[in-house]
């Protein structure tokens, strides 16, 4: 696999300019996918196919590595409990800390 810098965020973003070309040149020959805007494809949906098939045909321990664990574990949490929950954990463990410095 190519080693790039990926930059897996909790929201999509486009690519522009140089990073665009990029990231499309990452494709292997034979694959014929339109850039759109900085995106693959025209909209989230074809987007959301294409990741689920690939995940498919990978499985999640492979892409596992790709994220950053902190911004995976957030999005998981946050996911399952809510912004709201995420953030009295948050702040929770600040309390905690502030408590071990005093």
């Amino acid at each position: 696999m190519h080693e790039s810098k990926w930059k897996i965020g909790r929201t999509g973003r486009s690519w522009d300019g140089d990073e665009a070309l990029e990231r499309y040149n990452l494709l292997p020959e034979s694959t014929k996918i339109e850039l759109h805007k900085g995106k693959f494809f025209q909209n989230d949906d074809e987007r959301l196919t294409v990741v689920a098939m690939l995940l498919e045909n990978l499985g999640i321990d492979k892409i596992l590595t790709l994220f950053d664990s902190d911004v995976l574990l957030e999005a998981l949490i946050i996911h399952q409990a809510g912004e709201e929950k995420f953030n009295e954990i948050l702040n929770a463990l600040e309390e905690s800390k502030k408590k071990d410095y005093a």
